[in-house]
């Protein structure tokens, strides 16, 4: 879970053991959490940045504008939203995050909480790096997990609401992930499927996001 990235365990330990000593020396009050959190939030945003310089993304971002890798922009966010139809403490599942700018733009227009799939590594990355500008009480509003669209499972009735980003044209056996989506969403619910496609060939439909 992006969300909660922290060092690894032997090295935090260290920094750990560090920074007890130095407050100890210094007699000021030693905060174990604080630093974790300060911890993987450094680490998120270093993973973040190095995801920002993948070429794809970079030429993407010539293309659409700095965090996206669509033309999509923040008014359509806000009408996919408005199609859903959620109350604001409805749990909102995404599959394909996009990236930054186009998941920030929709967590600040639902005020619930937001579950997010991504199957492509640097958008998962970039995103993640936005968690400590969206915390409820020391807790992230937000989690983002890998997601294969051939093999991985939604939680049943776990949703909702589901937007589908950018993901199903990539997707060879569509039966079995329409199956798994709409299995995802919690009676009532609705799912949104939203793809900018490009054609690459007579096979099947592409687009040039990843």
């Amino acid at each position: 879970m992006l969300a909660r990235l922290v060092p690894s365990s032997a090295s935090a330990s260290l920094a750990l053991t560090r920074a007890r000593l130095h407050a100890w020396w210094e007699g000021k009050d030693f905060d174990a959490k604080k630093l974790l959190a300060e911890q993987a939030a450094a680490q998120r945003r270093i993973a973040a940045e190095e995801a920002r310089q993948d070429p794809r993304l970079l030429a993407l971002a010539a293309l659409w504008g700095a965090g996206r890798i669509s033309p999509f922009g923040a008014g359509d966010e806000g009408e996919w939203l408005e199609d859903l139809s959620l109350e604001s403490q409805d749990l909102l599942g995404i599959v394909g995050l996009g990236s930054e700018e186009g998941f920030r733009s929709l967590l600040e227009r639902h005020p619930g909480p937001i579950i997010g799939y991504e199957w492509r590594k640097q958008p998962r990355l970039t995103v993640g790096s936005l968690v400590d500008d969206f915390m409820v009480e020391d807790t992230p509003r937000f989690a983002c997990e890998a997601f294969d669209p051939e093999f991985s499972t939604l939680p049943k009735d776990g949703v909702a609401g589901l937007l589908v980003f950018e993901t199903l044209a990539f997707t060879y056996d569509s039966s079995r992930f329409l199956k798994t989506i709409f299995q995802a969403i919690a009676p009532g619910g609705a799912v949104l499927l939203v793809d900018y496609l490009k054609a690459t060939g007579t096979i099947r439909p592409s687009a040039f996001a990843s």
